[in-house]
């Protein structure tokens, strides 16, 4: 395996992985609260800045995804990501 495709299958693998984040831009808050204490942590705060500061770090980590996924279709040597 050569380093470029490592390098594309890396950023398939993480681009794909961080693109599932965007379900919960749109999820009901009893998921996440779910979630929440599935994890181990209690309950979800029922404060509005944690629904939004979860929701903003999920379209975060879906925008990354779907930029590190574009970033793996340009050659290495024109690459400007």
């Amino acid at each position: 395996m050569t380093a470029e495709s490592a390098l594309k299958l890396m950023l398939r693998i993480v681009g794909g992985v961080s693109l599932l984040s965007a379900i919960f831009v749109i999820a009901p808050y009893s998921w996440m609260d779910s979630i929440h204490r599935w994890m181990g942590m209690g309950e979800l705060p029922n404060a509005p800045v944690v629904g939004y500061l979860a929701r903003s770090a999920s379209a975060f980590y879906a925008l990354l995804g779907g930029y590190s996924g574009s970033c793996r279709q340009i050659p290495l040597a024109t690459a400007r990501c």
